[in-house]
């Protein structure tokens, strides 16, 4: 049996290259367009961003709610002229959020964002050590700008 030439190895590398880009692509055809993004999949810090794109200048209203159904909505607002928006006050649990247009029809994904508030006790070591650092940020300014006379 012959040895197989570098042109053969060189084009099955080529279709190795395609298929491994075709496997990675996040694109699907007759998938749903996903440009409702948050900012985080797991909230702890109180507040969370979502944001999008390509839905053009008019009006449209982002519901938040508690399951994919949303049967129980959190949270309706009313946005124009935005791509962005900032929502807090939200209690540990499960959200989902999607956009709609003015007629109801659903203009993006549904994304999915868990809410889960980080314990006193870890908020109040995290003051200490902030609190440690500040005194001895503070000690060492008076100790090295004290004048020598």
């Amino acid at each position: 049996m012959a040895p197989k030439s570098p042109f053969y190895f060189n084009n099955v590398a080529k279709m190795l290259l395609v298929c491994a880009f075709l496997v990675q692509s996040p694109f699907v055809i007759g998938a749903p367009a996903e440009n409702l993004i948050a900012s985080a999949q797991k909230v702890s810090e109180g507040f969370i961003t979502l944001s999008w794109k390509d839905l053009g200048d008019g009006s449209v209203t982002l519901q938040v709610g508690r399951d994919r159904e949303f049967d129980q909505v959190m949270r309706s607002l009313q946005l124009t002229g935005q791509d962005q928006v900032h929502l807090s006050g939200f209690e540990d649990g499960v959200y989902f959020a999607r956009l709609l247009s003015d007629t109801g029809a659903s203009l993006s994904n549904t994304v999915r964002f868990d809410v889960e508030h980080r314990s006193l006790r870890s908020a109040s070591l995290l003051f200490s050590i902030g609190a440690a650092l500040f005194g001895s940020l503070v000690v060492t300014l008076f100790r090295f700008t004290r004048s020598d006379s």
